[in-house]
């Protein structure tokens, strides 16, 4: 086999394509016999983990408040998807095939309100209703055919060079054997090449076919958040934030080896696309602060504390940032400052760790944890007085909590 017939085999893999996939119209269900069903299928299973799974978040105000947004911002399908809260620390929401949404923890403590929130749901689910699971998939099994079909025909041609090279020899015709044997040679090198580049561009083209997903839904959520009220130009300002948080990122990979699209390219995107909205639908500007905030501020101490877990130095003092500019109590962040400063220094001198929990103390929405964290890093330093004083503060305003026979039995060690 020749080089240009290796070339046009793998030309052809380019004009692999799938059949186009029509939207998923509300209340639609896939055909039993059809893979769709069989995608459908596999997340049914899993979504059966999640509803026995003790790790979702399962708060009857919070799961309200998300899907009224929900159905407004994507009213037809409301009725068919199921929310589920997942305690993590990364910004990320996910949308199955079948009508599951998983919304991360870490992604309610970043975005900023209900906006920004209807524009995350709106974007997924528009994977949903445009089938792009299915549309993956089915373009994974066209390029996977595509590869299988080369390596029959590199293997073919192979085994008929090393045929005709052993006829040859058995013949006696050394020169037309060695002759064989080095075309048998030729393509089974250059197949190997050919193959390992044909995987490369499959595994890209697939990375790039993502992307169009990502985009596409993009445009879909931003235009139904502007169609229900919601102002478009808040997305804006959410990946100008997610740039920053990709750039401080430990695993950074080139854009074209990523899933989704740049931060900076969504940003700008979403810029010229707030501007068209606006001027179609100008009355597009209620943003949901306030009712956001009602919803997601009860949980924001333990979410903060689960998601700096794990996070670089750089990452985690950015997150906090975060939460200063959205307008979260100061007396929290800077009780999660403290926590920081104590867990990054606990060997070394714990001064800033004190004195920023003592500062968070001054303010509204510090944690009673504060005061039990203070009584401890003086009881560490022989501040007897000040540790026992401290574990009182915490003992009043928290009665009932699981340590607190623990902070009495220490109260009653330094009271000896």
């Amino acid at each position: 086999m020749k080089a240009p017939v290796l070339i046009a085999v793998a030309l052809g893999l380019h004009g692999c394509a799938t059949a186009p996939v029509s939207d998923l119209a509300p209340g639609e269900r896939p055909e039993l016999d059809s893979d769709e069903a069989g995608l459908w299928q596999a997340m049914e299973r899993d979504e059966f983990t999640l509803r026995t799974s003790p790790a979702v978040i399962r708060e009857p105000g919070l799961q309200q408040y998300l899907e009224s947004v929900l159905c407004r911002v994507a009213p037809d399908y409301c009725e068919e998807i199921r929310i589920y809260v997942i305690p993590s620390p990364h910004f990320n929401a996910a949308m199955g095939p079948n009508g599951v949404m998983l919304v991360f923890t870490g992604l309610l403590l970043r975005i900023e309100n209900e906006a920004q929130l209807a524009a995350i749901m709106g974007h997924e689910v528009g994977h949903y209703q445009r089938r792009h699971s299915l549309q993956r998939l089915r373009a994974w099994r066209s390029r996977a055919a595509g590869i299988q079909t080369v390596a029959a025909v590199l293997s073919a041609g192979t085994a008929i060079a090393s045929a005709n090279a052993n006829a040859a020899l058995a013949a006696g015709d050394l020169s037309a054997a060695a002759s064989q044997a080095e075309t048998a040679y030729r393509i089974a090198n250059a197949g190997t090449i050919l193959l390992d580049s044909l995987q490369i561009w499959s595994v890209l083209s697939q990375l790039q076919y993502s992307r169009e997903h990502e985009t596409e839904s993009d445009d879909l959520g931003l235009h139904w958040l502007a169609v229900s009220g919601y102002d478009p130009g808040v997305v804006v300002d959410l990946w100008e934030y997610m740039k920053r948080e990709d750039e401080l990122s430990d695993s950074r990979f080139p854009g074209y080896l990523r899933t989704h699209p740049l931060s900076e390219d969504r940003m700008t995107r979403s810029r010229l696309r707030a501007v068209e909205l606006h001027a179609v639908f100008p009355g597009s500007l209620e943003t949901g602060a306030y009712s956001f905030r009602q919803a997601i501020d009860p949980h924001r101490n333990e979410w903060l504390r689960s998601a700096r877990v794990g996070l670089a130095q750089q990452s985690e003092e950015l997150l906090l940032e975060r939460q200063r500019s959205l307008g979260v109590d100061p007396g929290l962040v800077l009780f999660h400052e403290a926590d920081m400063h104590r867990k990054r220094d606990q060997l070394q001198n714990t001064s800033l760790a004190l004195n920023t929990y003592r500062h968070a103390t001054q303010y509204p929405g510090v944690p009673p944890e504060a005061y039990r964290e203070i009584g401890l890093l003086l009881w560490e330093r022989d501040e007897t007085e000040g540790a026992r004083s401290a574990f009182n503060e915490y003992i009043a305003q928290v009665p009932t909590a699981p340590d607190v026979q623990l902070i009495r039995s220490y109260v009653e060690e330094l009271t000896e």
